[in-house]
Parts: structure tokens; sequence; C-alpha cells
């Protein structure tokens, strides 16, 4: 299966440095803008369908490349990003100032520490991984678009490429948009061609 990883655009929680819930916000007009200028690279890539969580900002992204690319729009939830439970719509700023220890932990070993009420990047990794398999099983052959946040999308790299969760801060790349990638029905990786 030919995979495209792609980044979704900026929210207005974005645009606050707040960490962003699990319903979403909506893209800012810098994001609505990032979703037509990525629907234009993937013109001509042959996607055929495009998934998304059901968060309100990858699924209006994956509404605009869908409509633009001709493709299939599905939902599918277990995309959806990392549920960061009581830690929703903080500034980072404030998370900071607020859990000293606790962020400087997340930052360091992140799968050592679940959010209040949330869940831990291994667990969003699984779930993740559930997901993966289930679309490559559907789209053997086909060429899939998954509309990823963020932190979402450096686990699914992770997965792919076979790393751990020790540092996915570092794979998260703000210049990063998109990664065009051939997946096996076993999700292993077997090119990787642009970024």
């Amino acid at each position: 299966m030919r995979l495209l990883l792609v980044k979704s655009g900026q929210t207005v929680w974005d645009a606050q440095s707040r960490l962003e819930n699990l319903a979403g916000t909506p893209l800012t007009a810098e994001g609505v803008a990032y979703a037509q200028r990525v629907a234009g690279e993937l013109a001509g890539k042959g996607v055929t369908v495009v998934y998304s969580s059901a968060g309100e900002s990858p699924r209006q992204m994956g509404e605009i490349l869908a409509g633009a690319l001709k493709a299939r729009f599905r939902v599918a939830e277990e995309l959806v990003e990392m549920n960061y439970g009581l830690w929703q719509g903080l500034l980072i700023e404030e998370l900071k100032r607020r859990n000293v220890r606790t962020y400087k932990q997340f930052m360091e070993a992140p799968g050592s520490v679940c959010p209040p009420e949330g869940e831990t990047l291994g667990q969003a990794m699984v779930r993740l991984e559930a997901a993966l398999r289930d679309i490559a099983r559907r789209h053997a052959r086909g060429c899939v678009a998954l509309v990823l946040r963020g932190v979402t999308v450096s686990l699914a790299l992770a997965l792919l490429e076979g790393r751990t969760l020790e540092e996915p801060w570092k794979h998260l790349d703000p210049n990063f948009s998109w990664v065009e990638l051939e997946v096996s029905s076993s999700l292993a990786l077997s090119a990787r061609t642009r970024e």
C-alpha cells in the first residue's frame, strides 16, 4: 500500500499554544490555506481514499483533501490525537508552570507519564497500530492519505520505522507536511520518498 501521512493544519488552539482536545478545534485561515497547498502537492499521486479522525481540524483537512483529489473520505476514530485528559486546553506554558517535574518527565521519558484522565503514548500507539493494520488490510494495493495531528504523525512514523517511544518529540518537525511511504500489510516500511 502507498501511504501518505499528512500532518493536519494549524488549529485555533495551536495558534494559542494550547494542548488540543479530542474533539479538536477548527483550522485557522492559515490551516485552511495549508490544506489547499497540500492538496495541490498530492494531485497526481493516485489517492483513492482519505482517512482522518473525527477531530474537527483533521476532519476539515481530510474533507478539503478528498474534495480536491476526488477521493472518498472516511473517518476512523482510532486515528485521534493522544488523549491529554485534564491537560486538554491548557496553555503549554501553564502546564510547564503547574507541573514542572511531570512536564520535564513527559518531555524526557514520555512513555512513563499519563496525563490525568488521559492516556499514555504507549496506549495511543497501540490504538494507532490497530487502525493502521485495518487500513493496510482494506487497501493493500491502493494509495491512501491519512490526516493526523502532529504527535500522531510522530507515533505513526515511529511504528512504521520500528523506533521506540523514547524520544518522539525529536521527530516533531514543525516544517513537516507529508511523506509518502510504501507499507506492507504487516506494516513493514519498504520505502520513504518525501518529507
